[in-house]
């Protein structure tokens, strides 16, 4: 494996660590809020210090979209120097049941 295939696994796992923890951190805040937040940037008054950018991103944030149902956030897209084809990590977050 050649040291750029091995700095973009790294990335292609960081990219997905980042993806999952604001999932989780969406869900979070809407067990908390009873709605998903308009911006990431919402997510500092449950502790996240820090809104990441994608590391794929060109210094961009990663993309979030959110309704009524659930709210997505996501990654890219990345093309992959392994197999030459574009891809989004992506996360949909269901809405938590109230109940």
């Amino acid at each position: 494996m050649t040291l750029a295939d091995r700095e973009f696994a790294r990335d292609a796992q960081r990219q997905g660590f980042l993806v999952t923890t604001l999932a989780l951190q969406l869900y979070h805040h809407h067990r908390r809020h009873g709605r998903f937040p308009d911006t990431l940037d919402e997510l500092r008054d449950i502790g996240l210090q820090e809104i990441p950018d994608d590391p794929f991103g060109d210094g961009k944030p990663l993309n979030y979209r959110f309704g009524v149902a659930g709210a997505i956030v996501s990654s890219g897209p990345v093309e992959s120097a392994i197999t030459g084809r574009s891809f989004d990590q992506a996360i949909e977050v269901p809405a938590p049941d109230r109940r």
